[in-house]
């Protein structure tokens, strides 16, 4: 399995799994509180009155009503000792288990008049044959009362319902013609009825004695289960419909990855630069295009000055060679000894250029590889040129320097800056004709060096050339006038360390050349 996002997919599928199955647990749950919540409100009150009538009978009677209540209801109820379910007692008499399962509730209800005896009942669910015995239950316990104290009877086995017990006038309940006949035969009959909330409930109706009341139960209502199939079946049908949905947005992610690969896998196998298509989404991916991108300019940089250099290096090692070979073979030819010596003389001169050719390569390709720790220090402008003025005395070159006296130092590492101010000097030294003139000053926070020569000058378009490796712009620039190309290369990246910058810029007078090199006042720590 090699793909990043069947991966993702097989994890996803694996934690919808868990999930579902932890919705259907927590489903479970609400329905077992629900519904012990609901036989609570709706049961109790009627095995109170269960409990009420077993504790006024003794032995046989006791054993009579509780087969007349069975039968009447067609519940399983039993009578069992209370050391069964020691959490129950006076105080606390009624205790309801659900079991989410089975889908069936079993409901326990102490006698309180006889607490060492316990009610015990199965409930599947709350019908109108439940309901037509809690209204006997109920016209029972009113007639052991007499007229006078029914309605505070009623009131008190109020309390032990969830839904309203009422007396109520025949006229006043809009009863239909049939449920009217009921009542006047002396049925006991329920009805199911529509909230405005479209939820439905029971109604009980029973006669209220001769008086022609009529005794009313509800609205009672009716106990739903939350269908755990149909809600599973719901959300796996949501989970999958959104795993296709998040296939057909991750595929095209699938796809640019697939092409970015191939793109990194075909960098520098040819010469041409490797560019990705900009698809204009504004995204990680996006921005990993971009730096691929990025990256690959800069690996097709490195190769074509890879392949330049390597150019560069053996042309220029290829001109000496050549002269000791010559020189060699003179050697050979010519036996004459102050020949033979003038021949040994040259070849030292070119073994000499060819170990300073090396040693400025070494140089260029340690500095282009890694940054030295620079010593930064405080230095002296005044004695930084001094030390440039005496670096050509004796040499047939004016030089004008002018600094501002107010600017007396700068910070640099010395042995650096050093040699990036001594291979401009020596650039100006080779080309100048009769002048170099060397200008220091500060703008802001700032230090500018300007060095100009009134050579032949460099054409505005070879600017940033002559600071390649091994550049060469024109004849009167090349190496007869001494010199690798290197100086400036190596320049710049000191200038670059320092945290400045060195560029070469249109002259102030009519011809020659003229470098600046900008510095900080205060060197940044990285």
């Amino acid at each position: 399995m090699t793909s990043i996002f069947l991966r993702l997919y097989t994890k996803f599928i694996f934690l919808v799994i868990i999930l579902s199955i932890a919705a259907f647990l927590a489903l479970q749950v609400i329905n077992k509180y629900r519904l012990e919540h609901y036989i609570n409100d709706s049961a109790k009150g009627t095995m109170g009155l269960i409990a009420d009538g077993l504790s006024r009978h003794e032995a046989q009677d006791r054993e009579q009503w509780l087969n007349i209540v069975q039968r009447l209801t067609s519940m399983d109820i039993k009578l069992i000792r209370n050391h069964q379910k020691t959490s129950l007692s006076s105080k606390n008499p009624f205790l309801v288990k659900a079991d989410i399962f089975q889908q069936k509730v079993k409901v326990w209800q102490v006698l309180v008049k006889d607490p060492e005896y316990i009610v015990e009942a199965q409930i599947d669910e709350i019908d109108g044959k439940l309901g037509r015995v809690t209204a006997l239950l109920v016209l029972n316990e009113l007639g052991r009362h007499s007229q006078e104290k029914r309605m505070k009877a009623l009131k008190t086995i109020q309390q032990s319902f969830g839904y309203p017990i009422l007396r109520q006038k025949r006229d006043d309940l809009h009863l239909s013609a049939a449920q009217i006949r009921r009542l006047n035969n002396g049925d006991v009959f329920t009805a199911i009825e529509d909230s405005t909330s479209n939820k439905p409930f029971l109604m009980v109706y029973a006669p209220y004695g001769r008086t022609g009341d009529v005794l009313t139960l509800g609205a009672i209502p009716l106990f739903v289960w939350y269908p755990s199939k149909l809600l599973m079946v719901f959300g796996l049908s949501s989970v999958f419909i959104s795993m296709f949905m998040g296939y057909l947005m991750i595929r095209p992610l699938e796809k640019r990855f697939n092409y970015l690969i191939k793109a990194v896998d075909e960098i520098g196998l040819d010469k041409k630069k490797i560019e990705l298509p900009d698809t204009h989404i504004n995204d990680d991916l996006t921005r990993l295009t971009t730096h691929i991108n990025n990256m690959s300019c800069r690996l097709h940089s490195l190769l074509s000055n890879q392949r330049e250099l390597t150019h560069a290096v053996s042309h220029e090692l290829r001109t000496p060679i050549s002269r000791l070979r010559f020189r060699l073979e003179l050697i050979d030819m010519e036996g004459q000894k102050n020949s033979r010596s003038e021949r040994i003389a040259g070849m030292q001169k070119d073994l000499t250029e060819l170990n300073n050719l090396v040693d400025e390569i070494l140089t260029y390709a340690k500095l282009e590889s890694e940054k030295p720790d620079l010593n930064i220090e405080v230095l002296s402008v005044s004695k930084m040129i001094e030390q440039l003025t005496n670096a050509i005395h004796g040499k047939d070159i004016d030089i004008d320097v002018q600094f501002s006296t107010h600017l007396e130092r700068f910070v640099a590492d010395s042995h650096y800056i050093q040699r990036l101010l001594f291979n401009l000097l020596g650039n100006a030294l080779r080309h100048a004709k009769s002048k170099i003139m060397v200008s220091v000053w500060q703008q802001d926070q700032t230090v500018i060096w300007l060095v100009e020569d009134d050579g032949e000058g460099i054409a505005a378009e070879n600017f940033e050339h002559i600071f390649e490796p091994f550049a060469r712009i024109d004849a009167s620039r090349n190496r007869q006038s001494g010199g690798y190309g290197l100086g400036l290369a190596i320049s710049r990246q000191i200038a670059q360390w320092h945290q400045g910058s060195l560029n070469a810029i249109e002259p102030r007078q009519e011809k020659g050349a003229c470098f600046q090199l900008i510095l900080p006042l205060v060197h940044k720590s990285e």
